[in-house]
């Protein structure tokens, strides 16, 4: 077993780039480095959008379930329902 805690990507997302492949192509990547580490699988914890460099970061830590599509979109909507709860402002 790794002694590794965290993965953390960061990747700008080029100008005539498909998001969708852009995403899975940074999951994949992600998923990985998982199995590099012998965990099982990942909790994506946080995703930051920076749409003025077009960098992507994603953290994340061990967990059961393959990083996927659909848990990455539900980990975003969460992060913005929690902004909006909050106060602040989410970065579309």
């Amino acid at each position: 077993m790794s002694a590794a805690v965290e993965i953390n990507v960061s990747e700008r997302m080029p100008e005539d780039c498909d998001p969708t492949g852009f995403h899975r192509s940074l999951l994949d990547a992600i998923n990985e480095l998982a199995r590099a580490y012998g965990w099982p699988g990942v909790t994506i914890c946080h995703a930051l959008w920076d749409k003025h460099t077009r960098i992507l970061s994603l953290c994340c830590r061990n967990g059961d379930k393959p990083a996927t599509l659909h848990l990455f979109k539900k980990v975003v909507a969460a992060q913005k329902a929690f902004v909006a709860i909050d106060g602040g402002q989410a970065d579309d």
